[in-house]
């Protein structure tokens, strides 16, 4: 009886041993579990760690002809002008800022040193071409003065929400769109794109019949130029230099062509200059190669300083 038993339970957990071998195997195969080596996990680390970025500004040349981009969404630091009371050169700005990139901007006066040009700054106006009394106390301009005070400016627009940031193209007076405010901007003109605002803008007097009659800034002649273009919030500049002059109707052409959404003019002739310290970049064009001294700037500032928005506090009526 003895040995019945033991042969029972012999064979009772034999068979047990089968059935849970069989469940495992069963289990094993409806759900498989996969492992990873740690030297896999290693590569994979390695690789995502090594993924080519894309730059945030780049810049290409075609027989003096520069296009600088700015990707807004990967911009590292803020892109916002900059303003002196004393003119100084781009590169004394460049060199005093730290900042990565400095592009000349707005219209002034070289002999009394004032704007023409209105200039936001965190959302304060810190130049007023009104305080320029060469300016708005000329006879021969007086009656033109609405126009030269509402020229193309480019703005950078913060959601009042959100704090997104948006790029556009507007006459001063134009208000900002709903639900945004006015963080910078710079005055400069004519627009360009979507319509040559040469007349409007006053960059040229036409008699009745519609001629021609007079300029300013030379808008009609082949120069060096600053513009700027405006693509999917994506801000283009391109740089005419002395050995690629351009006038504002050709410039309205090649880059309505190019697919702007919006683009204006800047301050041009001697005032174009731009320096650029990823690339080493160092553009002027003045005449004989001294860099002419100037009012208002773009800048990108440095993203590794402690705090790159507290670049220039001045007294409004100073800088004026």
């Amino acid at each position: 009886m003895k040995k019945y038993l033991i042969l029972f339970f012999c064979l009772y957990f034999q068979s047990f041993v089968l059935a849970s071998e069989v469940d495992v195997k069963v289990f094993n195969v409806s759900v498989p579990v996969q492992k990873t080596s740690l030297k896999e996990k290693v590569k994979s680390n390695f690789k995502s760690q090594n993924v080519k970025k894309e730059p945030d500004i780049t810049v290409s040349e075609t027989d003096g002809l520069y296009t600088i981009k700015l990707d807004t969404k990967l911009l590292k630091g803020e892109f916002k002008p900059y303003v002196v009371t004393n003119l100084k050169t781009n590169e004394e700005v460049f060199e005093e800022t730290g900042a990565r990139l400095v592009i000349n901007a707005g219209f002034f006066d070289p002999k009394n040193h004032q704007t023409v040009s209105y200039v936001t700054i965190d959302g304060q106006q810190i130049l007023d071409p009104h305080n320029n009394k060469s300016l708005v106390e000329n006879k021969h301009l007086q009656p033109y003065m609405d126009k030269i005070l509402n020229r193309s400016e480019l703005r950078v627009l913060k959601s009042n929400t959100t704090g997104e940031l948006k790029y556009d193209i507007a006459l001063h007076n134009d208000k900002a769109p709903d639900g945004y405010m006015i963080l910078h901007a710079v005055q400069g003109g004519p627009g360009l794109v979507p319509e040559l605002r040469l007349a409007e803008e006053f960059f040229v007097l036409t008699d009745k019949d519609g001629t021609i009659i007079s300029q300013s800034a030379s808008s009609l002649a082949k120069y060096a130029r600053t513009f700027v273009g405006i693509k999917d919030n994506n801000l283009y500049f391109i740089i005419a230099t002395r050995e690629h002059p351009i006038s504002l109707p050709d410039a309205a052409v090649i880059l309505k062509e190019a697919g702007f959404e919006k683009g204006m003019a800047f301050d041009g002739g001697g005032s174009v200059s731009v320096d650029f310290r990823d690339t080493n970049l160092h553009i002027i064009s003045d005449k004989d190669q001294t860099a002419r001294k100037l009012k208002s700037f773009f800048i990108v500032t440095n993203a590794r300083q402690a705090n790159p928005h507290a670049y220039k506090l001045i007294n409004r009526n100073s800088a004026n």
